[in-house]
Parts: C-alpha cells; sequence; structure tokens
C-alpha cells in the first residue's frame, strides 16, 4: 500500500515524535532524559514490529502490516544504538568497563565489581544489540534471496531471543535498578504502568494467533479427513 520510502519516512517521523514527547515528559536531567527517551521509543517500535505478525494471523485483512515490520525494526535497533551512545558518552564517559558494575578502586590500582545489577542489566542490552543488529542487516530483499526462503526465516526468528533480553533489560532499569539510592530522586518513570501493559499485549496477541492458527489447522484436518 506504501513505497518503501514512505514507510521509512513516516517510521522515522513518528519515532522523532515518541523520542521528543517522552524526553518533554521527563524530570531527570538531559542526559537521563534523552537516554530514556531513545531506549523506551526502541521499545515500542519493537512491541509494534512483534504484534503485526500475530495481528495478522487473527485479521488476515490487516496483512498489509507486514512490510512495516522491517522499518520498525530497523529504527528501533539505530535509536537502541543512540541509547546506548548516550550512556558510554554522558553516563560512564568511555569508562567501559564501568559500564558492566565495576568501579575503580585506587588503592587496589584496579577495578572492583561495585553495582552487579546495573552490570548484569548492561550485559543484556550489550547482547541485545548485537541481535538487533544481526536483525537490522539482514532486513532487506538482499539478503533475503541470498540466503534464501526457508534460511532468511530462520534468522529472523531470533526476534524473539532480542525481544526477551530488551525486556529483561528494560526492566531492571525501570524498576530495580534505583531501588537502593537515596529518596531525593525524582520520581519514578510514569512508564512503568506501560511497559507492562505493552509486554501484556504483546504475550496476548501471541496467544491469541497461537491458537487460533491451531483451530484452523485443526478444523481444516477433519474437512481433509471429511472429504
Amino acid at each position: 500500500m506504501f513505497k518503501w520510502q514512505i514507510r521509512h519516512l513516516i517510521v522515522i517521523l513518528l519515532a522523532s515524535l515518541s523520542v521528543y514527547l517522552i524526553e518533554q515528559s521527563s524530570n531527570w536531567n538531559e542526559m537521563h532524559s534523552w537516554n530514556r527517551a531513545t531506549g523506551d521509543t526502541s521499545l515500542f517500535m519493537i512491541a509494534f514490529a512483534l504484534i503485526i505478525g500475530p495481528l495478522t494471523k487473527i485479521f488476515p485483512r490487516s496483512v498489509w502490516l507486514i512490510p512495516w515490520r522491517r522499518e520498525l525494526g530497523i529504527y528501533a535497533v539505530i535509536l537502541a544504538l543512540i541509547h546506548i551512545a548516550i550512556i558510554i558518552v554522558g553516563w560512564v564517559e568511555w569508562d567501559l568497563i564501568t559500564l558492566f558494575g565495576f568501579k575503580s578502586d585506587p588503592s587496589l590500582e584496579g577495578y572492583l565489581m561495585s553495582q552487579r545489577g546495573f552490570g548484569l542489566g548492561n550485559l543484556l542490552g550489550v547482547i541485545a544489540i548485537f541481535y538487533g543488529l544481526l536483525l537490522a542487516f539482514t532486513s532487506n530483499d538482499l539478503s533475503q534471496k541470498f540466503l534464501g526462503g526457508s534460511s532468511w526465516k530462520f534468522l529472523q526468528q531470533v526476534v524473539n531471543t532480542f525481544w526477551m533480553l530488551v525486556i529483561l533489560h528494560t526492566s531492571y532499569f525501570l524498576y530495580f535498578h534505583f531501588l537502593d539510592f537515596p529518596k531525593d530522586l525524582p520520581e519514578p518513570s510514569w512508564l512503568q504502568i506501560y511497559f507492562l501493559i505493552l509486554v501484556i499485549v504483546v504475550i496476548f496477541f501471541k496467544v491469541v494467533a497461537y491458537v487460533k492458527t491451531v483451530g484452523r489447522k485443526r478444523q481444516q484436518k477433519i474437512h481433509d479427513i471429511g472429504n
């Protein structure tokens, strides 16, 4: 229905609007506001891309949405890269080992593990980025032709692993990271409840699509036996 150039433009505009609105709604400092805005928008785009598949199985007429998964996935990964770049530059200030929970200890002339949760949360995020890049770089017709239909589809199934890593990474920073911090921090993110709803919605569509697909196959089998 839409040419790929138009889909790219629409997704870029919507993603930019989302990043801007989330950043403006935040009461954190500028670095954390942009960090969260890019990460949260990336999360939303991944979720929407995942919902499209089950949605087309539940409502076959929505099959026109399938091409949008490619653009949603590509720009979700781009925003995730911006998200991690902001963390590296603005949060850990290029001291990459601190990204994984270590802290410099001058008395030992080295590093000590000081924030295990922070380190694990970021490790999950970094692994998710690698999965995301794999998906983004193969989300094109050339890769599909080179790999072949079945191999390409199998490779694209890593999106489920990618989604699980993103959920775990986001859950830590939304619900757990600041529990031991002083009480003068800003209020918890208003996105906490919406993140939970989003995860439930994705699961709901996947379950309904699975049940409907199984039901259709069962009906088709009964019909074939009857004939």
